[in-house]
């Protein structure tokens, strides 16, 4: 089940989670969105009694104090996959400088990606076609347009981060 509160304007208690899947035996894992979501995901872990699952939204904005609070993982865009995995994977070897350090070096590139919807689509596929995994960037329209300052930023915190790619 996915909570996003700022996308549906429909605001849900962790409690009316709890109930539904209480009532729902297929509901294991809840994505939370609501931001913030540090104290949401420490209530609905508490309230479920850890019956269910938890994972981060928000492209993991706040993955690593997710994870503190009890998260099971976080459910990111595709074309830094292996950065969250790098995160997570060194999160779960106590290597907790090491995640913050990659998540660092993430949350550069979220925030200037990640300002709108049109802008993290447009640049999720601009990465992706720059790692070789898509043919192409194109983006049907209406989409974000980026001018030169903007991609010539884009192309230094890529530059910065693609040494941290598996790929």
């Amino acid at each position: 089940v996915q909570y996003a509160p700022a996308q549906t304007l429909v605001k849900i208690s962790p409690e009316v989670f709890n109930r539904l899947s209480r009532e729902h035996e297929n509901i294991s894992l809840y994505k939370i969105e609501c931001k913030p979501p540090g104290r949401y995901i420490s209530s609905l872990i508490e309230a479920t009694k850890g019956r269910v699952g938890v994972f981060i939204g928000n492209a993991g904005y706040q993955m690593i104090e997710g994870l503190d609070r009890g998260a099971v993982g976080v459910v990111p865009g595709c074309s830094m996959y292996d950065l969250y995995l790098d995160i997570y994977e060194k999160y779960m070897a106590d290597d907790r400088q090491g995640a913050v350090d990659t998540h660092n070096a993430l949350l550069t590139m979220l925030n200037h990606i990640r300002q709108d919807v049109e802008m993290i689509i447009h640049y999720e596929k601009r990465i992706l076609h720059r790692r070789g995994l898509i043919a192409s960037p194109t983006c049907r329209r209406p989409t974000h347009q980026p001018d030169k300052a903007y991609l010539r930023l884009f192309d230094e915190i890529y530059e910065r981060i693609e040494p941290l790619f598996r790929t």
